[in-house]
């Protein structure tokens, strides 16, 4: 296809034509023949040329916390028998103009090897491609696009802190050791005592040396060790929740699993438009909270209790951490009796002067189990000295 000069050059020609046959003038209807002419020589140039080029992309890493830097490789390869021409590559990059970068012309089997920095100051998928290789004639007359690679994805996690976890005795479920042998698969328990053989019990548990020395079959007692559960609860409804507070609300999401994770204790995340339905046991399924949270956008839902109903499975138990803008929400009868079934609730309340230092702190006053995260009190340092406390407590009383 033509230009924008090559446009031009052409109407020039066409106007020159005009000109010289209504005027008799051989020389104007030359030069108009010969403008278009050499337009139509540039577009057969162009479309001429059978450009055989091997694109090959990497992002890398492809998944990064917000901030961290990550980059694309390109790698362009002429598999052609002949010197390419020059060659622009334009590869788009959702939420910019996308890198536009000019290759010099290859002989036959060379490579040329580009790089350049993707925009990661966000949480979400940033989409890279498609890739378009651009054709020009040495006139710039004449240019042909073409697609050589496709569309690509990076996927930004949003910010985490590492932050202190809640205390596992505000974490224990009755059924914790049995879940943890499943899904973690386990078989290291303590050695706890011996007892005689009952109707029923696994063969496999035998203590052959005590049974010979009791002359009656004993068996092993293990004690397994408990395992603490928490469920993170975003209240990420619209009208409750701004895009900047639910930016501020996956961060501290994303932190706390993550410090459960390390602690060794089962996590999930729900919100009002769902979330994990199952408690994460491998790094495998942290990496899906964090990609969840990532993309996490705020809700239409108007009930306050969505985001707790989602909560509620058959495995449900534990501490649960309800993150919101709404103060009293936890103490609504509605959401106590949804979570009936958990040992305890942390509230963490984002103040308004939180994401916006120039509004004025209404938050009413944090306690132990009420964390007010605003501009004075930011996240973690709030979060950590309030659960570093109840630590403590918990530890005297042991």
């Amino acid at each position: 296809m033509p230009s924008r000069s090559g446009w031009g050059l052409a109407i020039i020609g066409v106007v020159l034509v005009a000109a010289g046959r209504v005027l008799g003038s051989l020389e104007l209807f030359l030069c108009g023949i010969i403008a278009i002419a050499v337009v139509a020589v540039a577009i057969i140039y162009v479309l001429g040329r059978r450009l055989r080029l091997e694109v090959r992309r990497k992002i890398q890493p492809p998944k990064v916390h917000a901030g961290t830097p990550s980059r694309v490789d390109l790698s362009l390869t002429n598999r052609g028998t002949r010197r390419s021409p020059v060659l622009t590559v334009h590869d788009s990059v959702s939420g910019t103009h996308g890198a536009r970068l000019n290759v010099a012309p290859l002989r036959a089997e060379a490579s040329a090897r580009a790089a350049y920095r993707l925009p990661t100051a966000q949480r979400g998928v940033v989409r890279v491609g498609p890739l378009d290789v651009e054709i020009a004639d040495p006139l710039g007359l004449a240019r042909t696009r073409l697609v050589a690679a496709g569309v690509s994805e990076l996927l930004v996690f949003p910010t985490v802190y590492k932050v202190v976890p809640l205390p596992q005795s505000d974490s224990i479920d009755p059924y914790a050791s049995a879940f943890q042998t499943l899904a973690l698969g386990r078989t290291g328990e303590d050695f706890h005592a011996l007892r005689r053989f009952d109707q029923g019990d696994d063969l496999r548990r035998v203590h052959w040396p005590s049974t010979a020395r009791h002359d009656e079959l004993m068996v092993r007692q293990d004690e397994r060790p408990s395992l603490g559960r928490v469920t993170v609860v975003i209240d990420n409804r619209s009208s409750t929740m701004t895009p900047d507070e639910l930016d501020l609300a996956v961060t501290i999401a994303g932190s706390i699993a993550l410090a459960a994770q390390r602690q060794e204790d089962l996590v999930r995340v729900t919100s009002s438009t769902g979330g994990a339905a199952r408690f994460a046991s491998s790094h495998a399924d942290i990496d899906g909270i964090l990609s969840m949270l990532a993309v996490l956008e705020v809700s239409d839902e108007r009930s306050p209790v969505a985001a707790f109903k989602n909560a509620q499975t058959p495995d449900a138990g534990g501490a649960v951490v309800l993150i919101t803008t709404q103060p009293e929400l936890g103490n609504s009868p509605a959401v106590r009796r949804l979570l009936a079934s958990y040992s305890g609730l942390t509230t963490v309340i984002l103040d308004p002067s939180a994401t916006d230092p120039s509004a004025k702190a209404t938050t009413s006053a944090a306690s132990t189990r009420k964390i007010v995260v605003s501009d004075s009190h930011p996240f973690p340092a709030v979060w950590n000295q309030t659960v570093s406390a109840r630590r403590q407590v918990g530890a005297r009383s042991r």
